[in-house]
């Protein structure tokens, strides 16, 4: 989605709490105002995260963000959310344990920024476990969820209507559910366009925002120059989020285009554009691609810049592509200096 839309969905999903609060909060006797004012709160900081401020994924530093604006809101609130009992001691716990283990991730990134090490095992595993725990949109809607169960009469139409915002916050993905309700019946195989050559057998794409979700490893079909050029295949080997946009690394060659053919998989591949495509010869590509060798390697090691689906372990034969050509792995071709990159 393009911001002007996420923006007019946090706008219009604060409005609907707006009528819902307008509409129903006069029905709450007997509540404290402060727990309905939260509650309503809570779930509106949920859906901002999800379509504005976490749009694409949760980093650590995000967790220390949310873990502590949760924390801020539930410790002075403490005496008018007595009713949540043991409740309240296992949400502050869970939002205290979120912002200790998001803030430790930070310390180990900066102290072993290197891969491989033990130190950035555990932090890509803590990064992991923040970016779905530590969501705002978790924590926010478990706050506002157990305080309605706390407070609200269930039969009420309030919590009925709250109870369906809130499972709307936490089931909706922007990054795909969204796109397909906006362009629903609508498809198609394309991705992206072709922005850069990284090299004669690396470009650099970026994907549209309405499109078929991709994943590493998906096989694309792009054509590069003029309308006369020929079509090619590719792997995409990288991708990351940059400017709210979304950008892929794909590795093409002779290789890769004599594995899967030559033939035109898309009708409608014009310049520049990228397209997804499934074959039974992509597949045989994918099984037995292994990933692509950086520079640095040398006979010792061989660096990878990505691993591929195919497992490898010590002992195993590799092939080696240097510039479109097969090559035993050799000490030459992994330290002599030829195509910093190459398909193994």
């Amino acid at each position: 989605m393009s911001i002007g839309q996420r923006v007019f969905l946090v706008v219009s999903s604060i409005l609907v709490l707006a009528l819902l609060y307008s509409r129903f909060a006069a029905s709450a006797v007997g509540i404290p105002e402060e727990v309905v004012v939260l509650i309503f709160v809570s779930l509106a900081a949920g859906s901002f995260s999800m379509l504005l401020a976490e749009h694409w994924f949760t980093s650590p530093s995000d967790g220390v963000i949310n873990s502590l604006s949760v924390l801020l809101a539930m410790l002075p609130a403490y005496p008018s959310l007595s009713a949540l009992g043991v409740w309240y001691y296992i949400l502050v716990g869970f939002a205290l344990t979120i912002l200790i283990i998001s803030a430790s991730s930070l310390v180990l990134m900066s102290m072993s920024p290197n891969e491989g090490t033990r130190a950035s095992e555990i932090a890509r595993w803590i990064k992991d476990f923040v970016g779905v725990a530590g969501k705002a949109k978790v924590l926010y809607v478990l706050l506002a969820v157990t305080a309605m169960l706390s407070y609200l009469d269930s039969q009420s139409a309030l919590f009925l209507w709250l109870a369906a915002y809130a499972l709307a916050v936490v089931a909706i993905d922007p990054r795909k559910s969204l796109p397909k309700l906006l362009h629903a019946g609508r498809e198609s195989k394309l991705i992206g366009d072709i922005i850069g050559v990284q090299s004669r057998t690396t470009f650099i794409a970026k994907l549209r925002d309405f499109r078929p979700s991709v994943r590493l490893h998906d096989i694309v079909e792009f054509r590069v120059g003029g309308d006369k050029a020929e079509t090619r295949k590719g792997i995409i080997i990288d991708n990351w989020v940059l400017n709210s946009q979304q950008w892929v690394k794909i590795l093409s060659g002779k290789d890769i285009n004599n594995s899967i053919g030559r033939d035109r998989v898309n009708e409608n591949v014009y310049k520049n554009s990228v397209h997804l495509i499934e074959t039974t010869e992509a597949q045989q590509l994918l099984d037995r691609f292994v990933g692509t060798v950086c520079e640095g390697s040398d006979i010792l090691s061989v660096k990878f810049d990505c691993a591929g689906r195919k497992k490898v372990s010590e002992g195993a034969l590799l092939e080696i592509m240097v510039d479109d050509r097969p090559r035993p792995a050799s000490a030459a071709d992994l330290s002599g200096g030829t195509s910093s990159r190459g398909c193994l």
